[in-house]
């Protein structure tokens, strides 16, 4: 039974199971065609979805194609008419052009992605065609058009090259061509100095007038200046024959006026700047009757005129001491000396603040005698510190006054520096101390100023009091007196102050400003300074307003501006098709909106400007650098609301004036300021090895003269030299400032008269040339050249070079402040000054007073070292009480003082040897070579500074020395040429020769030298010995082996000689053939050549020419030496193979009845004796111990 239930179990189990996975079969089942049914209806609706796809793809197709279709005779026309434009029979395609076209045929805009899509909309090849060619001309339009306009300026050059060649009998180059082809909207011609931009311009107008058929009166040439349209057109009409007028912009400023307004007429002054000046001084001698603008006018003059910074607002000392250094800080008082001579001269105190000049001033037109840096009446000196000098000592009232560099704070300026334990500022404050303990100790008076007091503007009322509070009265000078002052004291500085007010009068009025509203500006700024100028400044210039209106007259400046207004309201018409401009670089903002309005009026006129940003120097009346330098940007608007004209820069960057290095040394200095466009000047002259910068230290300003004088002297002995006159040179002088010709008036050697015009001066030096020099300042020689210039004023200060007045900050307001680099237009004008020369420009400047762009300069071939204080001066050795010491040479403003080491005394030395000065030079050599007697080069100079000097003891005297601590070849070298120069052959000459030999200096030469001096001596051992190195050393004189073989013969070794008279006989050396043909038979007859039958010497010179690797084994084997050489394994010399072998060679023999020359030798690679063929033997090497 119980077996029963198991069956029975089984069973249920079997059937439930079975039961189950029937179940889940059918259920997999049921799900499956369920799934199959879900995929057969996603698989339907995808079809569907496809097939609708297709059927708007096809639609999509089929409208795209319908639109390709319709719009294809507007493309096809599109293509035609660019096509058209771009045909190169109608010339230069210029933004305009471009413009014009677009207007009239791209007008229209096409859906693009569409037209991107053409390939794939079945269309015909010829549609296909024109939709290929629309679309490259859409997306390269621009680089379709810049490579047709190359293409088509290279054609135009080429089918012109006779015009080219010959535009007013001169040949043009190819920048000079591209730039006169190119024929853009506005082109700018940058033309480097001396490139021929004159000739540039004649040709453009010769192009257009023969070869693009432009009527003359259709081009309008403008220049700047009257002088110059009058040479412009001599050589276009006069010698050009082309009728083209050359206008200045006043003329045609003028002759707009004329022409668009015959009712209202009023006449241009036609003052002189000369006449102007009277007038303006005539103003203002009428506002200083008014006392109140007297005073504020003495005021400005005594304590404004310089511009002031705050100590405070510099990050460093060079850059504070540079300021100061250019603003030329000079008191009214005049002091009186005596010079080593004990001639009495005066000059101004300069100070080394503007507060403390200030103070110094202030004190003098109070009539309060003070002396400035006197020191102090005990003796505080020790030998650390110097002796304290207070800023002023009131003698009168036994007052000391200092002012002190604080804020309220205490605090010092940045740049100031601590001693390493204190800071600046601890520093500083401690010294007020000690001062201030000082005075209270010695029970003296010390009145204190400090800057704080100057920024807070109370600075004079301050020392006012303190000076009353400590009884010291004041007693003014009255006004009449302080104009006195001005000018009989400072005329130069009173005449400058006068042209400002011109300036800032011209510039006020091109740039149309309003009186009030600039007031303002200025007061919203709290510029005091220029307020108070500016409150001088109005006076006069409403006075001149009704000069003018009362005569019914209106200046230049606004002629100007009515003519612009003229052509902005349409009361004026331009015809030109064409605008040049000479000179661009000087145009100003006022004559720049005259041609915008021009070319606003007429798109299609073309624009074309030469000039160089590198000479741009009328900034003071008015140009402004930044529309050449920017011209693009200012001549791209235009009226027409999507039409931007277009530019192109030309370079004219070869010179046919000056030198490379003159270029190189322009260049490099000009481009120190960014701003200033790069050119790669290249010159057309040839080179030479004359430098064309030279640079001249005058000892102070009554040395100028001499300087000059000097220096046209040594010029006439130099062209002398070379079959030159001096007579047959240009020369012209120039200075910074009309004044500089006082520099060289003063002189006895210098003959001064005025030119006709009374604008120049011409300079007679009789006992140098008969020539007249001319003397311009630098802004008056602009255009011209000479073979020689003289540069008579490249010194620091207010009014030197660069001039520190030119920049006054009162014309910031009116001028451009994108040219802010220090200094730009005075360097700009420095380069004018130093490109004037075709030969050589000499730079005379004043000792400590040199101008801060000679150091841009590399040419200064009188190196010293900067003061390490200041960083402005230069330190001058001197010599003191105990002993040499330096001192910078910059006094008035540093006392710095410094024990110098061999190293700066040995450059003191380079420099006076430099300077030709060798007596002074060879002074300091042996005060170095006392402090150290092992310094070679101090040794080395010695030996060149007695050469110099003809003193042969000397030279061998320190040599040896010299030679005894270091065998320095280069020094070797030089005395062995000294020796043989002098033909010196002594035994100091020995040692020479041995120690470059041992140094294996020309082994060869020196060995060959040697043996010469032994020859000649009778040394012949030595001699044979020194010969047969000589060749070792591949010495190719033959010379050697005659020679050697004359040392055989004394010694009577006659075969030895034989061999070497046969080596000079191969060589056909002299009558050395002879000589062995006679030493042969000689010994033939002796019977004394036995030795000699297996060697090449028994041959005969007409028999056998010992090949080159025989003749250094033979070499070898009668020095004594092992040869080295590359040996094949058979006499094919192409394909065998090679071992490098080392030998040491015993004799040449002839082997076998080919008579085969052979080496025979020990082979140290076998290490046994070995015979090898000399056919066989390449690449000969000699192997000799060291001597």
């Amino acid at each position: 039974m119980d077996f029963t239930i198991y069956i029975l179990i089984i069973i249920f189990l079997a059937i439930v199971t079975a039961g189950f996975y029937y179940y889940k079969l059918n259920n997999k089942n049921k799900k499956d065609e369920e799934r199959l049914t879900l995929q057969a209806e996603i698989n339907h609706q995808k079809f569907l979805l496809e097939q609708e796809e297709k059927r708007k793809k096809e639609e999509i197709t089929k409208k795209n194609k319908a639109y390709l279709e319709e719009i294809f005779w507007e493309v096809h026309k599109k293509v035609k008419s660019f096509h058209i434009l771009v045909d190169a029979k109608k010339g230069y395609i210029s933004g305009y052009n471009v413009f014009k076209w677009q207007q009239k045929f791209f007008k229209d805009s096409f859906n693009h992605a569409i037209v991107n899509s053409y390939k794939s909309l079945n269309l015909n090849d010829h549609q296909n065609n024109y939709f290929e060619k629309y679309i490259n001309i859409y997306n390269k339009f621009n680089d379709i058009i810049a490579h047709l306009n190359t293409k088509l300026v290279r054609d135009e050059i080429s089918n012109n090259q006779d015009f080219f060649s010959n535009i007013d009998g001169k040949s043009l180059d190819l920048q000079q061509r591209l730039a006169i082809a190119t024929d853009e909207d506005n082109t700018l011609v940058v033309a480097g100095a001396g490139s021929g931009k004159t000739a540039t311009i004649a040709g453009k107008v010769a192009y257009l007038v023969n070869k693009k058929n432009i009527s003359p009166d259709d081009i309008l040439l403008i220049s700047f200046t009257k002088k110059a349209s009058y040479e412009m057109m001599e050589r276009i009409q006069a010698k050009m024959n082309i009728g083209v007028k050359v206008k200045t912009f006043n003329a045609l400023g003028l002759e707009i006026i004329k022409s668009s307004d015959k009712e209202n007429q009023k006449d241009v002054s036609a003052l002189s700047d000369f006449q102007l000046k009277q007038i303006f001084d005539s103003f203002f001698e009428e506002c200083l009757k008014d006392f109140s603008y007297f005073e504020k006018f003495t005021n400005y003059f005594f304590y404004e005129a310089h511009e002031y910074r705050s100590e405070f607002s510099f990050s460093s000392k060079h850059e504070y001491n540079q300021f100061i250094k250019g603003q030329n800080l000079r008191g009214l008082k005049m002091i009186t000396d005596r010079n080593s001579s004990g001639e009495i001269f005066s000059y101004q105190e300069e100070f080394k603040s503007k507060e403390e000049l200030e103070i110094a001033n202030f004190l003098y037109l109070n009539r309060i005698n003070y002396v400035y840096e006197k020191g102090y009446k005990v003796r505080t000196a020790t030998e650390i510190f110097g002796q304290y000098k207070p800023d002023f000592y009131l003698p009168d009232y036994d007052i000391y006054i200092e002012h002190f560099g604080i804020d309220r704070q205490g605090n010092v300026p940045s740049w100031f520096t601590g001693d390493g334990v204190l800071s600046a500022k601890e520093k500083y404050n401690n010294a007020i101390a000690w001062k201030r303990d000082l005075h209270a100790e010695n029970e003296t008076v010390l009145i204190e100023t400090y800057s704080y007091l100057k920024k807070e503007g109370i600075l004079l009322e301050t020392l006012r009091q303190k000076l009353e509070e400590n009884g010291v009265p004041l007693k003014p000078m009255s006004e009449e007196e302080k104009l006195i002052e001005i000018k009989s004291k400072s005329t130069f500085e009173f005449n400058e102050f006068l042209k400002l007010l011109m300036t800032f009068t011209t510039l006020f009025k091109s740039n149309r400003l309003q009186i009030d509203k600039f007031r303002s500006t200025l007061e919203e700024n709290g510029d005091l300074r220029t307020m108070q100028f500016f409150d001088l400044w109005k006076p006069i210039y409403e006075a001149y307003q009704t000069f003018l209106n009362d005569r019914k007259e209106i200046d230049f400046t606004d002629m100007i501006n009515i003519a612009t207004d003229y052509i902005n309201s349409k009361k004026y018409k331009s015809a030109f098709k064409y605008i040049i401009i000479d000179e661009f670089q000087d145009i100003s903002i006022g004559r720049y909106s005259l041609i915008k309005a021009l070319l606003d009026k007429s798109p299609s006129t073309k624009l074309f400007c030469v000039g160089d940003d590198w000479q741009s120097i009328y900034r003071f009346s008015g140009s402004d650098i930044s529309i050449f330098t920017r011209f693009a940007e200012y001549f791209a608007t235009t009226n027409l609301l999507t039409y931007k004209r277009k530019s192109t820069i030309k370079k004219l960057e070869n010179t046919y004036r000056f030198k490379q290095d003159l270029i190189g040394e322009t260049s490099k200095f000009i481009l120190k300021n960014p701003s200033q466009l790069a050119k790669n000047l290249i010159s057309k002259i040839p080179d030479s090895n004359e430098k064309s910068v030279k640079i001249i230290r005058a000892e102070d300003e009554k040395n100028v003269a001499d300087q000059l004088y000097d220096a046209l002297f040594n010029l006439k002995e130099e062209l002398l030299d070379k079959e030159e006159s001096i007579n047959d040179k240009s020369i012209i002088i120039l200075g910074r400032y009309t004044h500089d010709l006082q520099k060289i008036k003063h002189s006895k050697k210098f003959l001064v008269s005025k030119t006709m015009a009374d604008r120049n001066s011409i300079i007679k030096v009789p006992e140098i040339t008969t020539s007249n020099i001319e003397f311009l300042t630098v802004h008056s020689s602009k255009g011209l050249e000479a073979d020689y210039v003289f540069l008579i004023n490249t010194n620091a200060g207010k009014y030197g070079f660069p001039s520190q007045i030119s920049d006054d900050p009162v014309l910031h307001y009116l001028l451009s402040h994108t040219d802010e680099y220090p200094h730009s237009e005075e360097r700009r004008l420095f380069y004018v000054a130093l490109t004037r020369c075709r030969e050589r420009i000499y730079l005379i400047t004043e000792k400590g007073r040199e101008s801060l762009f000679l150091s841009d300069l590399s040419c200064d071939d009188v190196p010293r070292n900067n003061c390490p204080s200041c960083s402005l001066g230069k330190l001058s050795l001197k010599m003191g009480k105990y002993g040499y010491f330096y001192c910078c040479d910059n006094n008035s403003q540093c006392i710095y003082t410094a024990r110098p080491s061999v190293s700066d005394i040995h450059k003191e030395a380079i420099i006076a040897y430099r300077s030709k000065n060798i007596s002074d030079a060879l002074k300091l050599l042996h005060i170095c070579e006392n402090m150290e007697p092992s310094n070679v080069t101090i040794l080395k100079d010695l030996v060149f500074v007695y050469n110099e000097l003809e003193d042969y003891q000397q030279v061998e005297k320190f040599a040896k020395q010299a030679l005894s601590k270091s065998s320095d070849d280069d020094l070797l070298k030089w005395l062995k040429n000294y020796h043989l120069s002098l033909n010196l052959h002594n035994e100091f000459l020995i040692t020479i020769l041995k120690k470059l030999i041992i140094n294996k200096v020309d082994l060869g030469e020196n060995y060959f030298l040697l043996g010469n001096i032994f020859y000649n001596s009778s040394r012949y051992d030595e001699a044979i010995s020194a010969f047969a190195k000589a060749i070792v050393n591949r010495y190719t004189d033959v010379n050697a082996h005659y020679l050697k073989g004359e040392c055989h013969l004394k010694l009577g070794q006659d075969s030895d000689a034989l061999g070497c008279f046969y080596d000079a006989a191969s060589h056909n050396f002299k009558n050395s053939k002879e000589r062995y043909n006679i030493l042969f038979a000689k010994l033939k007859k002796k019977n004394a050549i036995s030795h000699l039958d297996k060697n090449v010497i028994l041959s005969s010179p007409k028999q056998h020419i010992p090949s080159y690797e025989e003749i250094m084994i033979q070499n070898a084997i009668d020095a004594g030496l092992n040869i080295r050489f590359d040996y094949k394994k058979n006499a094919d010399f192409t394909d065998g193979e090679i071992s490098n072998r080392l030998v040491s060679p015993q004799e040449i023999i002839v082997v076998g009845e080919s008579k085969s020359r052979c080496i025979k030798g020990f082979c140290f690679l076998r290490n046994e004796e070995r015979t090898f063929a000399i056919s066989r033997i390449s690449n000969v090497l000699h192997e000799y111990p060291p001597i």
